[in-house]
């Protein structure tokens, strides 16, 4: 018999479980974390080749998921070997898999190898688990905005700046690149994005980049939410379309009455972009231009419509009609930028001009969606007419260089009046394509990467493609392709949303400074033109004061890299010879494909842009494929449009779940002490009794022995407050293992366990002195009574769900910490046989100046310190532990922190560098 007594004497804060492991980044997960109900295999690795091959790890045969705030137990099984022990040619590794797929309860986890004693990084089980990435990976194009003023309440204190380039002879008074003084040239071409890590606009990318995201809101309108922290949040319209419209508005100025559009503006560069002052200009008119820009207005059209902005969707309708009669009376007008062909050297970098291929797709695009939006026949008798010539069709081939004309092929198969022959040709096309082609499906179920997220090449902007084909699988699902598939497309589709996420040969999260929402190991620099290399506010994360901000995804690995042609003593002076070797470059060069990558921004000559250069396409890719798995609709029971939510307890509750919401804070149960502000009682443990403030009390609790232990408070307010055990009814505390304590001090007890031998549980009960809360804004200081839990782990390898309570006293104006030492002896294998050591904590190291205020809380709140302190960080977390707000602060004496969490009741730790640490309990309206 196992007794279980829980006498709660005190705070189960959220921070009581202190993992004893270390972390091992060979064991890899997406560092976000899983959905519910989805495939979940940790990936273990051992390098082989590569930079990282003079490491090596071999994981023990007992590998188990944590649940990190409880510390329990609550999977355990064996990795699996990948391909017998082969080693991967594209990452260089050897691999394990370890699929814990049956662990399906939200909360917070950990993967342990239990022989070793090392672990994965945390991570999440949630419904939820994607929302918080996705509205960051949708806030960097507000970053990008030109011409628009970055305010700090939006963009964050480290990343406020004015709006760029609207200076004299900048884009609002923009010139003809070839007549740069001439003002009859002059156009208002203000707006669009930042393409990349340059401050160019191109017209077709631009206009690719907001069909993208028109077919991203089209595909999953259940993803997007209006509360992005940008401008225009809260107007009633999902901020993924507020953010597209500042592109469209942009292509609206880039066209000319006659129809045409323009190709490009070419803009100065300087950190940060609002300190740019070099002239703006264009480019002219050209028939891509034209027809991807009648692309992004006819499909948008559709969007803007169903959010009743009619008269806005009929604009883009004429607008994109305009544009579509241009480019057919002038079918072949190209412009080459940056070319000394045309006298354009230096006016933009890439060159943003199609192929004959290109132009005849983008004319299928234009015509596709044209015909949606008018339904006027000519677009779709074109369509029929062209659609073979698409290399999916002509080549029976599927692949991540042309996503945008396979979906095109797919969106046609989806609108009224299509032609059906054609769409049936398409649907049958695509499916046999994926479902043969030797990258795709075949791939897929071979396991062919150990990574689960298969490419053949890596180049240039791999991460654009590794989106792309995370896409290809979830078109199956998308337009109903093949119903037998859909599991399997989720699941595939999900492997490149892992991959970005740190399931990767290096174990690092592919957006850039995502350690607030969730990243442990994240991109901390990348080329850009604003977050320079060697700048002191942006240029990497924990070096300068901000890095670049959250969420920007960078090309990714590229086995290509090379240094300049002029490395490496041929580039001008002894100075840019001296960048040649100012440091490694290997990696990304000479490197297996997957780790052809490295965490640097260096400029000319090293090039990183060739690896890390951020881009709106890369961004959009992701964007696209991650908002799949994303439903803001969805309720904390998991149902689609449910109506749980989590009440002020911190329960889900409502809905489907069985549990009617609590309302009242005072009626929570379990609390170690209640804001008197707010309930003016204190609920005793057992939850059946409400106690006054000052007094002393008994609580009766029925142990699994048959008698009743009784837990006495004295509750002496703003003094000092003590527990103990009564000896009213059992004359004595009732150990674990049957056995009685009657006070504190040094007590053994036997537990026999499953495995047959006995464990011997020492504990020793150490009480030192402690700080109790202090409000000095309302001069109150509330109860509190302080207890500890431990859990034993037999020889199984099972905790056991042992909770104890001590006696303490608190002395205020001091503090300290007190903890239950555990060990265990008597096992025949005490390497299996041992015991994890749960501190409860309740602690304030600033002292009397530190203040929290208004608590409780409703939208915000603000943490004072005694002084101006140095890298102070603040977590707030729900009583089951989960982190939902976490913020770096330097300098800092006022930390205001926004608060959007549900009502109820939360610890708030402030720590700081020097192992300073303040826990308060926050109660949020």
């Amino acid at each position: 018999m196992k007794a279980r007594l829980i006498l709660v004497a005190g705070l189960m804060s959220a921070f009581t479980f202190v993992s004893a492991q270390s972390v091992n980044r060979f064991i890899i997960v997406d560092q976000f974390g899983y959905l519910p109900v989805s495939k979940k295999i940790a990936v273990l690795k051992d390098p082989v080749t590569g930079f990282d091959a003079a490491l090596s790890f071999s994981p023990g045969n007992k590998y188990v998921v944590v649940n990190a705030n409880t510390g329990k137990h609550v999977y355990r099984g064996q990795p699996v070997i990948w391909k017998s022990g082969n080693t991967d040619a594209s990452s260089g590794d050897k691999a394990w898999h370890f699929d814990f797929s049956n662990v399906t309860e939200t909360g917070r986890y950990f993967i342990l190898d239990s022989v070793k004693n090392e672990r994965s990084y945390e991570f999440e089980i949630s419904h939820f688990v994607y929302h918080e990435v996705l509205k960051q990976a949708v806030r960097t194009f507000f970053y990008q905005r030109a011409g628009f003023a970055k305010e700090a309440q939006f963009a964050g204190e480290g990343w406020a700046d004015g709006a760029s380039h609207i200076g004299p002879n900048q884009d609002l008074d923009c010139r003809l690149y070839s007549d740069r003084e001439n003002a009859a040239t002059s156009r208002n071409l203000s707006g669009g994005w930042y393409d990349a890590g340059d401050y160019n606009k191109y017209t077709n990318w631009t206009a690719n980049y907001v069909v993208e995201m028109m077919k991203a809101y089209i595909e999953n309108p259940n993803a997007w939410g209006d509360n992005y922290n940008i401008p225009e949040s809260g107007n009633g319209i999902p901020d993924l379309l507020d953010e597209a419209k500042w592109g469209i508005d942009h292509l609206l100025r880039m066209q000319e009455s006659d129809g045409s559009v323009l190709c490009i503006v070419s803009e100065s560069h300087a950190s940060p972009p609002s300190s740019a002052t070099g002239q703006s200009v264009y480019g002219p008119a050209t028939t891509s231009a034209s027809l991807n820009t009648a692309a992004a207005f006819a499909i948008a059209a559709r969007v803007y419509r169903a959010a009743d902005m009619d008269a806005y969707a009929d604009t883009l309708v004429s607008r994109a009609e305009n544009a579509w009669e241009w480019a057919l009376a002038n079918p072949a007008i190209t412009f080459d930028n940056n070319s000394s062909s045309n006298g354009s050297q230096g006016v933009g970098a890439g060159n943003q001009e199609e192929s004959d291929y290109g132009r005849l797709m983008s004319k299928l695009e234009a015509a596709c969606f044209l015909y949606e939006a008018t339904q006027n026949t000519i677009y779709r008798d074109y369509f029929d007419d062209n659609f073979t010539s698409a290399h999916m069709i002509e080549w029976d081939f599927i692949y991540p260089y042309e996503p945008a004309v396979q979906d095109l092929l797919l969106y046609y198969t989806q609108i009224p009046g299509a032609t059906t022959s054609v769409a049936t040709q398409i649907k049958d096309e695509y499916v046999h394509a994926i479902s043969n082609n030797a990258e795709n499906f075949p791939a897929y179920y071979s396991v062919k990467d150990p990574y689960m997220a298969h490419m053949n090449d890596y180049t240039w902007g791999s991460n654009n493609q590794k989106g792309a084909q995370g896409s290809a699988y979830f078109n199956v699902v998308q337009y109903r392709l093949n119903e037998a598939k859909y599991q399997d497309s989720r699941e595939a589709a999900l492997g490149y949303v892992h991959y970005i996420h740190g399931v990767n040969p290096l174990n690092l999260v592919y957006l850039s400074n995502m350690y607030d929402f969730g990243g442990d190991s994240c991109i901390n620099e990348f080329y850009h033109s604003w977050f320079s290399n060697g700048s002191a506010l942006w240029d990497r994360v924990g070096t300068s004061t901000y890095g670049p901000p959250p969420g920007f995804v960078p090309g990714g690995p590229n086995p290509s890299y090379d240094w300049d042609g002029c490395c490496p003593g041929g580039c001008g002076s002894a100075q840019n010879n001296a960048i040649c070797n100012s440091e490694s470059i290997v990696p990304p060069k000479n490197q297996p494909k997957q780790k052809s990558y490295k965490d640097f921004n260096t400029s000319w000559p090293l090039n990183s842009w060739s690896v890390t250069e951020n881009s709106c396409g890369y961004q959009v890719s992701y964007l696209k494929l991650l908002s799949k798995f994303v439903d803001i609709q969805i309720d904390c029971n998991g149902d689609s449009a449910g109506t749980a939510v989590y009440d002020i307890c911190g329960i889900c509750s409502g809905g489907n779940t069985g549990r009617t919401p609590e309302t009242e804070p005072c009626n929570c149960g379990n609390e170690a002490y209640v804001n008197a502000a707010v309930c003016d009682s204190f609920v005793s443990a057992s939850g059946k009794y409400t106690w006054t403030l000052t007094g002393a009390y008994a609580d009766t609790l029925q142990s699994t022995f048959g008698c009743d232990s009784i837990i006495h408070f004295n509750l002496v307010i703003g003094h000092s407050t003590e527990s103990e055990i009564s000896v009213t009814a059992c004359e004595s505390y009732i150990s674990p293992g049957g056995k009685t304590w009657t006070e504190p001090g040094l007590y053994t007890d036997t537990i026999p366990n499953a495995a047959g031998c006995d464990s011997i549980i020492s504990v020793t009960l150490t009480i030192p002195v402690i700080n109790v809360n202090v409000d000095q804004s309302e001069d109150t200081l509330f109860a509190m009574a302080a207890n500890v839990s431990y859990r034993w782990l037999d020889c199984n390898n099972e905790f056991e769900a042992v909770e104890g309570a001590v006696s303490q006293r608190f002395t205020p104006g001091q503090s300290g910490d007190y903890a239950v030492e555990i060990t265990s002896e008597g096992c025949a294998d005490t390497s299996e046989c041992h015991a994890v050591v749960i501190t409860g904590i309740m602690r304030n190291d600033f002292g009397d100046g530190l203040k929290v205020y208004p608590n409780p809380a409703g939208s915000f709140i603000t943490v004072f310190l005694p002084e101006a302190y140095e890298n102070v960080d603040v977590e707030l977390r729900n009583l089951s532990g989960t982190i939902v707000l976490s913020q770096h602060e330097s300098r800092k004496q006022k930390i205001s922190l926004t608060l959007d969490t549900p009502a109820g009741i939360y610890i708030l730790k402030v720590s700081d560098n020097d192992n300073k640490m303040a826990l308060i309990k926050v109660v949020v309206k």
